[in-house]
């Protein structure tokens, strides 16, 4: 397997780099750039596992909110959010609390669905700033689901 490319994968998860950089790296060892853009990650997983759906990568709350913050702070581009959300939609959730693996699965998929839920910067700011001040899932997955439901 290659060290460096999945060593990327899960920097990109964790939103420490961009898509633009994995898929450099990729590129460097795969033809990442023969692949439509929407599936370049999943083709990724499909080069580095023998089954791209039971792969290593996990997702975790503090990478959803990294992401949520960085687009807000305008250091990533509205389609580098969606296409993070888009690329780990269907990566595992990483926590012991089946609360909290619900908040993650709720909140990648609504902000995966963005443009279909009509979730607005406003909604997004208010849902960071729920996440960052209660960590308590079962609060937190209901008041982030009236904050996304209005």
């Amino acid at each position: 397997m290659n060290k460096k490319l999945i060593s990327a994968l899960f920097e990109y998860v964790k939103g420490n780099i961009t898509r633009d950089k994995l898929m450099g790296i990729a590129s460097e060892t795969l033809d990442i750039y023969k692949v439509d853009k929407d599936g370049q990650f999943y083709y990724i997983l499909s080069k580095l596992f023998d089954d791209p759906d039971d792969n290593i990568i996990q997702v975790k709350k503090e990478y959803v909110i990294n992401i949520l913050s960085k687009y807000l702070k305008q250091q990533i581009s509205l389609e580098e959010f969606q296409l993070w959300f888009w690329d780990i939609v269907g990566l595992n959730v990483d926590t012991e609390d089946p609360d909290e693996e619900e908040l993650i699965v709720y909140l990648v998929h609504n902000f995966d669905n963005q443009e279909i839920f009509e979730i607005d910067n406003d909604m997004i700011k208010k849902t960071l700033e729920v996440l960052n001040a209660n960590w308590d899932s079962v609060k937190t997955i209901k008041v982030v689901k009236e904050i996304l439901s209005n």
